[in-house]
């Protein structure tokens, strides 16, 4: 799923386009040389408070909300950039053009009640100048929003909305082969908050069911202890992604990292996605496979893949997709 972001003009840019907007603006000529001056004045202060109210309100009615998104997409954009922030510079916004439209609407009821030419420049220069002003004053809320919108645009391209296989496990158990052998074509790499990598993204069809399969290098794959806050909100922001997460051990060692610790990774994952079905996979049975009750899997010889689809369809078929908005919110 992608975000469109609007485009965040800079202040300058907002001021400079609504006064070259307004100073060639020109209504059509009173033959009373007051009257005259009054409509000059009054369609220039309209015409900048159009363009700015435009721009403003493009900006307000295009920005992504993510309290409307998936919470999946907010709570990625809460660790990864700050959605308070967000919503102060939105509301800054409003405030914004709230108060040029009011000043807007006070100086042109003078004009209209000015009985000689003298303050009617005098209140078209005003306008300009309090418009100006208010417009500099958004200038941390536009960089802000500016900002905010890079991460929104960054964030994975994925479907919160459809099944979701998480593949877990320490590096080098064979997630990224799992991920190849399963899906219907090559897995695409989408940005993830905090990884830098990205994570694999493939699709499977299990009976009428399109299936997301997520491999999730530096997220699932070492102790949660060993993360920093941030980093932990980032993993946790999974719980209201995955349908099934799927872990890996690797009995042979040849990953690197002895069973006991990847055993102790899985229970921890348990723990933290306790309402989250986990099927448990032994990897690379073509070179060992112990006397154990897990699905026993190998890429190289095909052995347990046709089981391991089964078992997620099983799954799927057995349950309806969670309402994850039920979820609290992490720590």
């Amino acid at each position: 799923m992608a975000f469109k972001v609007p485009y965040i003009p800079t202040p300058q840019e907002i001021i400079d386009k609504a006064f070259s907007r307004a100073v060639k603006a020109s209504p059509p000529k009173a033959r009373d040389p007051l009257k005259n001056k009054k409509n000059i004045a009054i369609v220039r202060i309209r015409t900048a408070q159009s363009v700015i109210n435009s721009a403003l309100t493009k900006i307000l009615e295009n920005y992504p909300d993510p309290r409307k998104m998936h919470k999946f997409y907010y709570e990625l954009i809460e660790v990864s950039f700050g959605v308070h922030k967000i919503r102060r510079a939105l509301d800054r916004i409003k405030w914004g053009r709230r108060l040029i439209n009011k000043v807007a609407d006070s100086l042109v009821e003078k004009i209209k009640m000015a009985s000689d030419v003298k303050p009617i420049e005098k209140y078209r220069k005003t306008f300009y100048g309090r418009a100006a002003s208010i417009i500099e004053d958004l200038e941390d809320d536009l960089l802000t929003l500016k900002k905010g919108g890079a991460v929104i645009s960054s964030l994975p391209t994925i479907n919160p909305e459809e099944p979701t296989v998480v593949i877990a496990g320490y590096p080098n158990v064979g997630k990224s082969s799992l991920l190849k052998a399963i899906s219907r074509a090559k897995p695409e790499i989408a940005q993830y908050p905090f990884t830098t990598k990205g994570i694999n993204v493939g699709h499977l069809k299990l009976g009428w069911r399109t299936v997301q399969v997520i491999d999730t290098p530096g997220l699932l794959d070492r102790p949660l202890e060993e993360r920093n806050e941030i980093e932990l909100k980032a993993v946790l922001a999974l719980r209201y992604l995955a349908t099934i997460i799927v872990f890996l051990i690797d009995p042979t060692g040849h990953c690197g990292y002895p069973v006991e610790p990847q055993e102790k990774l899985l229970d921890e994952i348990k723990d933290t996605f306790s309402r989250i079905p986990i099927i448990e996979v032994e990897t690379k049975s073509d070179i060992m496979k112990r006397n154990n009750d897990r699905l026993k899997v190998s890429v190289v010889t095909g052995e347990g893949i046709d089981e391991l689809l089964k078992r997620i369809e099983v799954i799927l078929s057995g349950k309806k997709r969670k309402d994850l908005r039920d979820y609290p919110s992490p720590k």
